[in-house]
């Protein structure tokens, strides 16, 4: 009996489940379904809706298109997602129980990285910006008649390629009032990770532009939405990201090292506390990696506990 092996146009026949999200009742989840298009040979991507009450499944967005990026608001009324339907990669929003996806975002340079704040009324999210640029710019430049200058040493990164004079700005947008505040402007990434559970702070990963060609390190900010006053809790030594707020407010969670080993350097979970300002990491002298920590307040006792999972399942009790 003579066996097929994998060929290369059973490509065309299979499909990735990615990125799944549970809304905030637990009833439903939404996920991101990728498939390769025989006659284009382009990826494409739909959200999909599964039932955990009917176990059935149910296609959420259509088109021909990349929908990614799914995020449920808090209230469970709506999906926020990134799709390239218009020819940029721009925030959309459909309802939680179907209907048309409505378009939010009509940034030059497109947006991403969606984070419901805790009303469900406004999204924090980044869109890239050169200088000069700003949100109302509605030109979209023609790359290919530019000619780019390279000023510094770091000019190309994996996944991203060679540098397009953009940086990541933070920008919040309000859903219903179709109002946009930018709040960062530098030439420098920031990237979005996190509101406050009272909505009043927002925390990002950013860097230092004047040092950003001499080495590689991150920071973790948190700013006051009304003053947009910055409070930097690392110190420039390290690699630090996804700091995560404690649902009653008094703890910041994120993850990271100080580099003692270079690139070679295990993470640890730092806490840092809000109201003393001070900080402690949880996994000293641990010998492993750490996955994304989840903050958590006991119900059993008035004590918050710092959950470590996938690769190990440890729980910090203080």
């Amino acid at each position: 009996m003579n066996k097929i092996g994998i060929t290369a146009r059973d490509l065309f026949h299979l499909k990735s489940v990615t990125d799944p999200k549970l809304s905030p009742d637990g009833s439903m989840a939404v996920y991101v379904q990728t498939r390769i298009d025989e006659k284009t040979e382009k990826y494409i991507s739909n959200l999909f809706m599964f039932s955990l009450i009917t176990n059935e499944t149910k296609q959420w967005t259509f088109g021909d298109n990349r929908d990614t990026s799914p995020a449920w608001s808090p209230d469970g009324k709506h999906i926020a997602f990134i799709s390239d339907r218009s020819g940029k990669k721009q925030v959309h929003i459909i309802g939680s129980i179907g209907g048309e996806a409505r378009q939010v975002t009509h940034f030059v340079n497109g947006a991403s990285k969606p984070i419901w704040s805790p009303c469900s009324a406004k999204l924090l999210l980044s869109t890239g910006l050169k200088e000069g640029e700003n949100l109302n710019t509605v030109k979209e430049n023609d790359l290919s008649k530019e000619v780019n200058r390279y000023e510094r040493i770091k000019y190309k990164w994996d996944g991203r390629g060679y540098f397009d004079q953009l940086y990541q700005q933070l920008v919040i947008v309000d859903i219903f009032k179709e109002e946009f505040t930018l709040l960062t402007e530098n030439n420098i990434d920031h990237l979005p990770n996190a509101w406050s559970p009272d909505g009043q702070h927002i925390a990002f990963i950013s860097g230092d532009a004047e040092r950003s060609d001499d080495e590689l390190f991150s920071d973790i900010f948190i700013m006051d939405l009304d003053t947009k006053s910055l409070e930097k809790i690392t110190d420039s030594t390290g690699f630090f990201r996804d700091p995560k707020w404690s649902p009653n407010g008094e703890y910041l969670s994120f993850i990271g090292h100080n580099k003692e080993f270079a690139g070679a350097t295990f993470s640890n979970i730092w806490l840092y506390s809000i109201f003393d300002q001070t900080t402690q990491c949880l996994t000293d002298g641990w010998d492993v990696q750490i996955e994304i920590p989840q903050l958590g307040i006991s119900k059993s006792e008035p004590s918050t506990q710092v959950y470590c999972g996938q690769t190990i399942a440890k729980v910090f009790t203080f």
